[in-house]
């Protein structure tokens, strides 16, 4: 085999080596590619010395070949990276431009809604889910309207209904008690106890007082010496609070008896309970 074959095929063998081992992230795989050149330069050392210029030559393509190879893998990985972050930005950038144009559309709405004054965002807390709504009253004091509606890519109405003020039969402001969750800082204390060795003051017992010390240094020994040390501790505690204030009306439609809302600003729920009542007195 002439010298520039054979260091093909030790180059070809060592990168192989240097591959399967990750060269790139352990040392083992160098260390095959200087055992596998080593072993061979020792088996034919002769060809080495004939043909040193084309076993070098040999050796150093299969690698060079290698690192080429991987060096456009990377290239190609890194710019389906650069693509796929851009596309991502892209995607993000159309989505939170619908999210603004759905929220600048909410925020619109009560301004096209002639005949309608002191249109105000609540929640109705007597639906699963608590869906966003308007409440509104009409300009002649007449009706209530309620027009529920969300707000994710695009804004939409889920229901608008009205419910006549006369037929309001009961109002009240309630504030229901929520349990929130907050962190408490308590001390903890911790007993450490050092245990005293029977045998070793034994031996120093009988040492210093004979056998009768050897008895009682044993005895003495069967006791520990205890302390204690205080540390503090945060854990996580569930407390009742007053929670945010409710109109809560109840009606006399069969359809919607009972109506509760949680107004943004909280303190509307007691200034349209006045209103209402308001309302209501008019001839």
């Amino acid at each position: 085999m002439s010298a520039l074959g054979f260091g093909l095929l030790v180059g070809a063998l060592a990168t192989i080596c240097t591959v399967i081992h990750r060269a790139f992230e352990r040392p083992g795989g160098i260390n095959v590619f200087l055992l596998v050149s080593g072993i061979s330069a020792l088996v034919i050392t002769p060809d080495l010395i004939k043909g040193f210029l084309g076993f070098i030559v040999g050796a150093t393509i299969p690698p060079m070949v290698a690192a080429l190879a991987l060096h456009s893998k990377i290239n190609a990985m890194a710019h389906q990276k650069a693509v796929d972050d851009e596309r991502r930005a892209g995607d993000r950038a159309a989505r939170q431009a619908l999210r603004e144009a759905a929220q600048a559309a909410a925020d619109s709405w009560p301004s096209e809604q002639t005949g309608w004054n002191h249109i105000s965002k609540a929640k109705m807390m007597h639906v699963a889910g608590q869906p966003s709504c308007y409440f509104m009253i009409d300009e002649k004091g007449g009706s209530l309207r309620v027009a529920t509606y969300q707000v994710s890519q695009d804004f939409t109405l889920d229901s608008d209904f009205q419910v006549p003020v006369r037929g309001v039969i009961s109002m009240n402001v309630a504030s229901p008690s929520v349990t929130k969750t907050r962190t408490k800082t308590v001390p903890v204390t911790t007993i450490h106890h050092e245990k005293k060795s029977p045998v070793a003051r034994g031996l120093v017992g009988g040492i210093l007082l004979g056998p009768a010390g050897l008895v009682l240094g044993a005895a003495s020994g069967l006791n520990s010496k205890a302390t204690s040390t205080v540390s503090q501790e945060k854990i996580l505690e569930d407390y009742e609070t007053v929670g945010d204030p409710q109109l809560i009306i109840g009606t006399s439609d069969q359809t919607y008896p009972v109506l509760k809302f949680k107004f943004d600003p909280p303190t509307l729920a007691e200034e349209w309970m006045y209103r209402i009542l308001g309302a209501q007195r008019q001839p």
